[in-house]
């Protein structure tokens, strides 16, 4: 099986997904460049950033559409929905496509995903990681406002008061959440969020609850494709 990956973060997702997809399917192995392809491959692009990435996905499926004797089994389109509705930004992600080719969806097994908000709020999802008496004021300050150990890290509002997106503020969070841990999280290196232990507890929460349904979609694709779940209710 052979898997492809746009991504839009050109630091931060390219590294979660890669490590990520080694863990769900340990039979495929990484490539970096789309002809190297062969057998049991993923690549994975970075469209470094929306809107600029319409490019990026123009080029990539018309690449897909030509070439079609790489033999790519499934196709991941992975963006942020930002400030956006998820089903709008959706909705642009495949009007996008659809200009670059009409008949793109029925010629390839494709998955649009879209993190709601970014995929820092994924990762806001460990419920291990949150500690429940924190000894930092930012962090106390952040679970009062809003506790994604209880609720859906989704959801998570921005404060009035906080200067910069909702994205922004989950990424914010998160570094606080990690902190606390004396661990870190740059979007240069995500840092234990790659882990399989990282992973397993996302999958954990959304088998057990109906928090990060945009994670879902992402993990309910890949196990339609075969993917190792570790993380299943009492594991």
């Amino acid at each position: 099986m052979n898997l492809y990956f746009l991504v839009e973060g050109k630091r931060s997702e390219k590294k979660l997904y890669k490590a990520w997809i080694q863990i769900l399917f340990p039979g495929l192995t990484a490539v970096e460049k789309l002809e190297d392809i062969s057998n049991d491959n993923f690549y994975i692009i970075s469209s470094e950033g929306y809107p600029p990435s319409e490019q990026f996905i123009t080029s990539a499926t018309q690449d897909l559409s030509t070439n079609s004797h790489l033999a790519i089994d499934h196709i991941f389109i992975c963006f942020d929905a930002e400030e956006d509705a998820l089903a709008t930004k959706k909705s642009a992600i495949e009007e996008i496509i659809l200009r670059s080719e009409p008949n793109f969806f029925n010629k390839m097994s494709c998955s649009v995903i879209i993190q709601n908000r970014c995929i820092e709020t994924w990762l806001l999802g460990n419920r291990k990681i949150v500690s429940r008496n924190p000894i930092s004021t930012d962090l106390r300050q952040c679970l009062q406002h809003y506790s994604v150990l209880h609720d859906d890290p989704e959801d998570l509002p921005k404060p009035n008061e906080f200067v910069g997106t909702h994205a922004d503020y989950h990424e914010y969070y998160l570094k606080k959440m990690l902190a606390e841990k004396n661990m870190s999280y740059t979007k240069r290196n995500p840092g234990e969020t790659q882990n399989e232990h990282y992973l397993s507890e996302l999958i954990r929460r959304i088998h057990e609850t109906d928090h990060l349904a945009s994670l879902r979609v992402f993990i309910d694709a890949c196990i339609n494709l075969g993917a190792t779940i570790s993380a299943s209710p009492g594991h």
